[in-house]
Formats: C-alpha cells, structure tokens, sequence
C-alpha cells in the first residue's frame, strides 16, 4: 500500500509552517484544557455546565488563525480556542469555571445560614417564648 502525498491546496498552501504549527498548538491545548475541565465536571469539582468541543478543535484553530487582532469574536460556548488566541490565559479560563464553583457555594452557604437562623429562632422561641426579630 502506498501513501499518497497530501499537498496543500488554496489558502491552506499559503500558511507558513510556523502558522500550522501555531494552529496544531492551539487544538492540542484545546484538548487537553476541556479534557482536563470534563474530568473536573464530572468528578463534582465545577459547577454549572461545560461543554466540551473535542472533535471540534479544528474548528476554533481555523476560526482563531484566520482573525485579525482587531476583529471580535461572540462565541457562546466551545470557544476555548479563540478565547486562547485572543490572548485569555489558562488560568483566566479556570478561574472563569473556578468562579462559577464558588458562587454556588455562596448560595449553599446562605441557605445553610437561614436553616440554622431559623433553628436558633425555634429554639429561643421554644426554650424562653421569645421571638426573635
């Protein structure tokens, strides 16, 4: 069986080596950052959602090496890829996530809060009939 020589054809033939390589980089970090992400999700370190674009790195390398810096980008989700040309570091990223965690908490620890307020108040209530603003 012989392997056939793939040659570059259109605007892909007029990208410098150093530009694909640039573009692999950003699939590879890609993947390894949602991967990493995903196991975080579904291990009950992240809240929120994660929606992970594996199979689909090509596309936001593509998208992301074919902007200029003045252009703008509106993606709403699966747009790591981007995100990391238009200059968010890795841990922009992650405490973007890491943020959406602690937020949660808040909320878990207000309504923590109210049930033992509430408790405090049954029990000063129950304990001296004294009712508590």
């Amino acid at each position: 069986m012989q392997i056939e020589k793939i040659t570059r054809q259109g605007y892909a033939a007029t990208l410098s080596k150093e530009v694909l390589w640039d573009i692999y980089k950003s699939m590879k970090t890609q993947r390894l950052l949602e991967d990493r992400l995903l196991k975080m999700y579904k291990g009950g370190q992240l809240s929120g959602a994660v929606y992970p674009g594996i199979g689909q790195e090509a596309c936001m390398a593509g998208i992301a090496a074919g902007m200029d810096s003045k252009d703008i980008f509106g993606g709403t989700h699966r747009d790591l890829g981007v995100q990391i040309k238009k200059g968010v570091t890795l841990k922009e990223i992650a405490l973007n996530f890491l943020v959406k965690m602690m937020d949660l908490l808040k909320v878990e620890m207000e309504i923590v809060t109210l049930v033992l307020l509430t408790k405090v108040r049954l029990w000063l209530y129950l304990r001296y009939q004294i009712r508590p603003l």
